[in-house]
């Protein structure tokens, strides 16, 4: 009975401090408009963009982490596939995994070939936007921001 208590306590203290920092989130957001619609850059402004570009920055770790954790994953169940197979092939006995690792490997490679294909045309989009002039390159980009 009295962990509950403790439980239910602890979760009511961290509930209140979500609370009250999303508060103070939203009376940031409304000092920065407040300055934004005088057409000033206040501090809470500079503040709030540091705030999404930091909450930005760790979701991109954080969906890295996990990319990399299942390119990890995939590798190990790749390989032991790729053992199991072999030990099938020596003793001439064609296993469905070996099909299926077959198909797989093909489909990775279709991924890389498109992945590339995509940095290509991303460098070109870039080189296209370098090419224009650096004010529509700040509205562009403010825009973004936005």
């Amino acid at each position: 009975m009295k962990v509950l208590v403790f439980v239910c306590l602890c979760m009511a203290v961290a509930a209140s401090a979500a609370m009250e920092k999303e508060q103070d989130k939203s009376e940031l957001i409304r000092k920065c408009r407040v300055s934004l619609a005088k057409k000033e850059f206040s501090e809470e402004c500079q503040v709030l963009k540091e705030m999404r570009i930091k909450a930005m920055e760790e979701r991109k770790k954080a969906i890295m982490e996990k990319k990399e954790a299942m390119e990890k994953k995939k590798a190990i169940e790749m390989a032991a596939l790729t053992k199991k197979c072999e030990a099938a092939m020596e003793k001439k006995v064609v296993l469905r995994e070996c099909y299926a690792l077959k198909q797989r490997l093909e489909a990775m490679e279709r991924v890389k070939i498109a992945a590339e294909k995509k940095k290509k045309e991303a460098a070109m989009i870039e080189a296209e936007f370098k090419k224009l002039p650096e004010e529509v390159q700040k509205k562009i980009i403010s825009c973004k921001s936005a």
